[in-house]
């Protein structure tokens, strides 16, 4: 009698994990009430070494009894960040599609479901499927809404491609590269901005209700400021900022500019005004032409003002980049 092959899963959902057992069972209770699955889906936990009891949860929820069409299992990889997590996850994925997802957040029990049936829908003719998402911060909820128009500058400015936003195929995924490993912070925004140079078909999935609780809090990437750790998220600009000199993509460098002084203004609005002033000037300093470093000091000073809408008072006289330069 033959033996029968088990059939690949649709999607693998990544998830990286450092010492948050917590966060985690909210996580993976939401796994399990995933509804109306008729796809093959592999979940894998990566603990990034956890020195609390977060492996004993991930590992007796991966050992656990799982519906029908779930399989999970845990990782381990020795205190290298999410982003080396999440690629150690992508090597022992066997999914078609790849999902990463955060910890700290949920998925509403139809997620699963809908994603997919967006693949079913897109395959072929997409390598990245996108939806909508609910930012919880309490009391608070608002739905933050998937765009497929402006890609490159919904995403610069407002973290299209953010992780729990989108799936995209594995061999999408191999070919950016993966996320850069030597991001603490922004790791995600910094792939993101690859995958559109490199071209990713992108798609929305037609989901009426969004299926995934973005929780922000205290403990989160961000934490209580970005002044805190500001390597984290100038290190990630400055990846951008050099890939899209190596790729010859001058037209994506005001905007890589702003998000500094986006970012330099948000330290200044947090009270920390050396650091703000730091990185005002070292990103001036890098513009060599005079006409942008006066916008770009303008727009810092609306910034400071407004507190918010910087990025679209730009648009007014820049062009939107696009993904892929035309030429």
């Amino acid at each position: 009698m033959e033996k029968k092959i088990a059939p690949m899963p649709t999607v693998t959902v990544i998830i990286p994990v450092k010492n948050r057992p917590e966060f985690l069972k909210r996580c993976l209770m939401s796994i399990d009430e995933q509804r109306n699955l008729q796809e093959k889906v592999e979940v894998i936990v990566v603990d990034d070494n956890s020195v609390d009891n977060t492996v004993a949860v991930a590992r007796e929820w991966a050992e656990g009894p799982h519906q029908e069409h779930l399989t999970a299992r845990l990782a381990t990889v020795s205190g290298h960040g999410a982003a080396a997590a999440r690629n150690h996850g992508a090597r022992l994925a066997t999914g078609r599609w790849l999902l990463f997802f955060d910890s700290d957040d949920v998925m509403r029990p139809d997620h699963l479901s809908n994603v997919t049936a967006a693949i079913k829908e897109h395959d072929g003719n997409a390598d990245l499927i996108g939806w909508d998402v609910i930012h919880v911060k309490s009391p608070s909820k608002k739905r933050v809404k998937f765009k497929t128009e402006d890609t490159m500058y919904e995403h610069l400015m407002h973290g299209l491609l953010s992780t729990q936003r989108y799936c995209l195929t594995r061999s999408a995924f191999a070919e950016s590269g993966g996320y850069n490993k030597n991001l603490m912070g922004w790791d995600d925004w910094e792939l993101g901005v690859r995958l559109l140079m490199n071209g990713v078909r992108i798609a929305k999935s037609n989901a009426k209700k969004t299926g995934v609780e973005v929780t922000i809090h205290d403990e989160s990437i961000t934490g209580r400021s970005f002044s805190h750790y500001p390597e984290r998220w100038e290190d990630a600009i400055n990846a951008v900022r050099e890939e899209a000199v190596r790729r010859g993509r001058y037209d994506l460098l005001f905007w890589v500019d702003l998000k500094a002084v986006i970012l330099a203004a948000d330290y200044y609005l947090e009270g920390v005004e050396g650091e703000a002033k730091r990185l005002l000037e070292e990103t001036l300093k890098q513009v060599p032409d005079v006409k942008a470093r006066k916008r770009l000091k303008r727009l810092y000073l609306s910034k400071l003002v407004t507190k918010r809408g910087t990025a679209r008072l730009a648009r007014l006289f820049i062009p939107a980049p696009q993904a892929v330069e035309e030429k």
